[in-house]
């Protein structure tokens, strides 16, 4: 019958609604946001990346412990885009690395990688 399987749907919707808020929650309450007044240099950097590949938006930018993992990748949830990076990326050697790192993760945004109208496996990739 249809009833069961429309359930299990609202079911899978509603997972996906909660862990969204879950991810975004997360993020607020344990990771620092990159902006004009916390890292400014990074947020420059994410800035112009943004304007030179054409995004519309600028990405919310988080810095997050990752006890000496670096690492970085792009996440969109329900439209809204994201760019996570490890603390430990703030011990990159040169500018023009980070930029590179930066770049690379606005690229999946730019490049449409992360649509849900092109992928459906995976919301993150990293780097």
């Amino acid at each position: 019958s249809v009833i069961p399987l429309l359930f299990y749907v609202f079911l899978f919707l509603i997972f996906i609604l909660f862990s969204a808020l879950a991810f975004r929650a997360h993020a607020m309450g344990n990771m620092i946001l990159i902006s004009e007044e916390q890292l400014p240099e990074l947020h420059e950097m994410v800035v112009d990346g943004s304007k030179k590949l054409g995004l519309k938006k600028i990405p919310e930018t988080f810095l997050y412990n990752s006890n000496g993992l670096m690492n970085a990748f792009a996440r969109e949830i329900f439209g809204k885009k994201y760019l996570l990076l490890t603390s430990a990326i703030i011990e990159i050697n040169s500018e023009k690395q980070m930029q590179f790192v930066i770049g690379h993760e606005l690229g999946h945004h730019a490049a449409g990688h992360l649509d849900r109208k092109s992928t459906r496996l995976n919301s993150s990739h990293t780097v």
